[in-house]
């Protein structure tokens, strides 16, 4: 076989890599299409911005070590007494907190987390 690289060679090499590229990004986000979960759907949300808060807020945030996405099994704030969810939309938009201030994310998770009860 010979070593030298024609012109249709490396068009067969590159529509092969291609076509490889593009397979391979459309596998890897089929990993988190239709995954369901409200929960996936809460952490997918950017509750974040603390620009409107003051200091003294913006310290309870973090002294509550309030993140975005509950890495504690069975713990986040759709479950939690505090949560107040967006009334127009529970699970696709940020809610409030009685104790933590600023956007809540419905899957975050704080410090003060306390069990929802009936």
């Amino acid at each position: 076989m010979s070593d030298t690289l024609t012109r249709r060679n490396f068009i067969q090499r590159l529509a092969v890599v291609g076509t490889v590229v593009v397979g391979a990004g459309a596998l890897a986000a089929c990993g988190t299409e239709g995954a369901g979960t409200d929960t996936d759907d809460a952490t997918a949300l950017a509750c974040t911005d603390v620009s409107a808060l003051t200091e003294d807020e913006k310290t309870t945030r973090t002294t509550l070590n309030y993140v975005d996405a509950s890495v504690t099994e069975g713990k986040n704030c759709t479950n939690c007494q505090q949560f107040q969810p967006d009334a127009a939309n529970a699970t696709a938009s940020c809610g409030k907190c009685l104790v933590v201030p600023g956007s809540i994310n419905p899957g975050g998770y704080c410090d003060s987390w306390a069990e929802k009860t009936a």
